[in-house]
């Protein structure tokens, strides 16, 4: 392309007003908030889910629900955080869950009913599974440790009508932990109580190793059962 001299003289023109700072205003544009969601990948294989985080510290804040107008189905939803790139999925074909949420302060809720065995690997950080009320596992739930430094677990079966199937498992590691179990049903008290369904009641006594011990009895008087 060729430039003619009275343009080339027009651009001299126009640079010079600009590095003189004449007829130009600078500003800041204030933009879109935004900020960095977790996503949690996944995948679903031979009827195991798998909810995999994504590598760093994300908070990854997930809820398991049955989908009630698709029985059968399982609704993920993250809050703060999107599975496959959108923060609430919908999964058929579920019998096992197996979550692996790494760093970051992690919460898996669940509240489906699954046949097979919920695996939670929550990572380092303060991370916590809880169960809503008639949630159902068939097999086992395993709280796996998935960190070699000290962190924060918490596994809490608080609500009632929660059905377990085979064994709940509990691996924290090094760190603080708490579990907590119950409510269930209400054992029953004063007369209504089964009696006669104790077969067994144990007491840590101190008595010396060493040395004669004098002959001792065992009263019992008003046993209270909570």
């Amino acid at each position: 392309m060729f430039w003619s001299r009275s343009n080339r003289q027009s651009i001299r023109r126009s640079r010079s007003a600009a590095s003189r700072g004449q007829d130009f205003r600078f500003g800041v544009e204030r933009l879109e908030d935004r900020r960095v969601l977790a996503n949690v990948a996944a995948t679903l294989h031979l009827g195991v889910l798998t909810l995999t985080a994504q590598d760093g510290a994300f908070d990854d804040v997930i809820k398991i629900s049955p989908t009630l107008d698709h029985p059968g189905h399982l609704d993920i939803a993250g809050t703060g955080t999107t599975i496959n790139g959108v923060s609430d999925l919908d999964v058929q074909g579920v019998t096992s869950i197996v979550c692996r949420l790494k760093g970051g302060n992690d919460h898996l809720e669940f509240g489906a009913n699954i046949a097979g065995s919920l695996t939670f690997n929550g990572g380092s950080g303060t991370n916590k599974l809880d169960f809503d009320t008639f949630a159902g596992i068939g097999g086992s739930v395993r709280y796996v440790n998935g960190t070699t430094s000290a962190n924060d677990d918490t596994l809490q079966i608080l609500a009632s009508h929660v059905l377990i199937g085979h064994d709940v498992i509990a691996n924290f590691g090094a760190g603080t932990s708490l579990t907590q179990l119950g409510f269930g049903n209400p054992s029953p008290v004063g007369q209504a109580f089964p009696k006669e369904a104790i077969t067994l009641l144990k007491w840590d006594l101190g008595i010396p190793s060493t040395g004669p011990t004098a002959p001792w009895e065992l009263w019992v008087d008003d046993l209270t059962f909570y």
